[in-house]
């Protein structure tokens, strides 16, 4: 098992860079190394043991929490896009008992002692401040400030590697598991002596390398590329199906290997000198192996994503196009505009982790959320009164069954063209144009309803969270109106396994409260709001504004 998994390591060290000879070689440790080193600098300045101590004493904790968000903030290895959900969550709680979390801090990054010992002691902290405790947060601080020692959990990478190695993951945060991790870690420097690690931080971006590598292997990838500056080119993608970059120097590169492809971009680059050399032609050749069945996410800049598409046809030259020449053919299956926030998107090129695309492909539309923009898109992809009450009766139901087990797992959002119910980490039911789409549990539906609806039933695998393969069915509303009570349990029984990914949903974000006060209306029911939304953090629409205003200038019962 153990030289299993030194090979692994070396195999995918030299297929992500050929010819790795080991931790010195320049592309690893600019990749990997170089801003992680950085990273250290900045936490054993901004969080020095005198200066947290002073600043408890002082009782500053804003300036507490603006020094942990910079540090957790310097590089990527912490997921951040969406704050009150990413691995920093843990500093907005506005609950929580600042003094005594600030302690414990200080204690699990300082103290003397075993890394597992004050992680256990932070975590039985955190439980008496009523705040749960995810692998991410301390990890990160305790191998930022020691690297020596400590070691960086990110779940996935830590379970694909354990299970390497012949141990067992805990989703939950267990000492003894990261005793064990660290153990293998430091194993595997051992092992790879030869090639010259420094400390854990070559050991822990070697694995992650491994990962990235084999995972590459598994399954699709996700890209998020521009269709032009400002997404000007995206009309035309989405009128015929494809993506395309720039580059048009460099020619086809249909028949070229990777180190034809150099030779000919290098060449170019002192040709041209100037803006092309900075231009990272390298996502050229990204670009141009990008496989069929990859996810591409189109983008409009650092603030809309335009369109999610899956790419059916491979790299091809397009000689007719002087800009744009480098084309993918992509079935843009989802062109609802939403709204996110990435300071990071600033290339033509990145590719993005499956949490992210996840993360992007619930993120809010453009819409307000109130109940009157719920009512004009419910009227809108479902115009018969009929079916329409049976797809939303059908909502309720699945929001009352959640509600009831976890009030916090659970949100409906509103989009131009859809309602969706996301429950845990997983989208659990649509309300479409036309048709309702929801997942069941095959292990409890009948194979005589399989056999019944089997042209509207397809298996599902791509729920990673799950592990497992469900079943999407997607009935057209005039069939789901007198059928929706046949599939009713079997949802519900995937809405349990929903359930199991996340007790608090990740998508808080999108959360369109006037979905659930029009349902509300409409059946007459008093379904609740998720446990996590507050009405304080709701704005005021202009049309409240307008009749504050009113009133205010015209007190009087008549306009009242």
């Amino acid at each position: 098992m153990r030289n299993s998994t030194k090979s692994t390591i070396l195999d995918c060290l030299s297929n992500r860079y050929p010819g790795w000879k080991g931790f010195d070689d320049e592309r690893f440790v600019a990749d990997e190394i170089t801003y992680k080193r950085s990273t250290v600098d900045l936490a054993r300045k901004l969080l020095a043991k005198k200066e947290l101590s002073r600043l408890i004493g002082e009782k500053n904790f804003g300036e507490l929490n603006e020094r942990i968000e910079r540090v957790g903030k310097d590089n990527n290895l912490l997921y951040n896009s969406v704050p009150t959900s990413g691995d920093l969550r843990i500093l907005y709680n506005e609950n929580a008992n600042k003094e005594a979390f600030y302690d414990a801090f200080l204690s699990l990054i300082h103290e003397k002692g075993k890394g597992e010992e004050r992680l256990a002691r932070f975590v039985e902290v955190l439980k008496g401040l009523g705040i749960k405790c995810y692998w991410s947060f301390p990890t990160y601080f305790m191998f930022i400030i020691d690297p020596e020692n400590e070691f960086f959990v990110k779940p996935s990478v830590a379970k694909w590697f354990l299970e390497m190695t012949g141990n067992k993951y805990s989703s939950q945060v267990d000492a003894q598991m990261y005793k064990t991790l660290k153990e293998e870690a430091k194993r595997l420097q051992d092992e790879m002596n030869q090639y010259n690690p420094k400390n854990l931080i070559d050991i822990q971006s070697a694995i992650w390398v491994a990962y990235s590598e084999s995972s590459k292997k598994l399954s699709k990838r996700y890209w998020k590329i521009s269709p032009g500056e400002n997404a000007w080119q995206w009309e035309e993608c989405k009128r015929d199906g494809f993506i395309a970059i720039g580059w048009p120097e460099l020619g086809d590169l249909s028949s070229l290997n990777e180190a034809e492809f150099k030779e000919k971009a290098t060449a170019i680059e002192k040709e041209l000198g100037g803006e092309y050399a900075k231009s990272s032609s390298s996502q050229v050749w990204k670009f141009r192996n990008i496989k069929a069945g990859d996810i591409i996410i189109a983008n409009r800049g650092q603030k809309e994503v335009v369109g999610i598409g899956r790419v059916i046809e491979e790299y091809f030259f397009d000689g007719s196009e002087e800009r744009y020449p480098h084309k993918l053919g992509v079935d843009w299956f989802d062109t609802e505009i939403r709204r996110v926030n990435k300071p990071g998107w600033v290339k033509t090129l990145i590719e993005i982790e499956y949490e992210e695309f996840e993360e992007i492909s619930n993120a809010p539309g453009k819409l307000d959320g109130s109940a009157s923009a719920a009512k004009e898109v419910l009227q809108k992809i479902l115009p018969i009164d009929r079916e329409r009450e049976a797809a939303v009766k059908f909502l309720a139901e699945s929001v009352e069954y959640c509600n009831e087990k976890y009030p916090d797992c659970w949100e409906v959002s509103l989009f131009n063209h859809l309602i969706r119910l996301n429950v845990g980490r997983l989208y659990s039911l649509d309300l479409k144009e036309g048709s309702v789409m929801f997942f069941c549990n095959p292990d409890s539906l009948s194979d005589e309803l399989k056999q019944k609806f089997s042209r509207y039933i397809k298996v599902y695998d791509e729920f990673r969270s799950l592990k497992r393969d469900v079943l999407q069915i997607e009935l057209p509303s005039e069939v789901f109106v007198d059928s929706s009570s046949l599939f009713r349990n079997s949802h519900h029984a995937f809405l349990d396994l929903a359930m199991g990914t996340a007790t608090t949903s990740p998508y808080k974000a999108a959360y369109s409260p006037g979905i659930i006060e029009f349902v509300n209306d409409m059946l007459n029911t008093s379904l609740p709001h998720p446990g996590f939304f507050n009405y304080r953090n709701i704005f005021f629409s202009a049309k409240t504004f307008e009749l504050l205003k009113g009133i205010h200038n015209n007190p009087t019962s008549a306009f009242y």
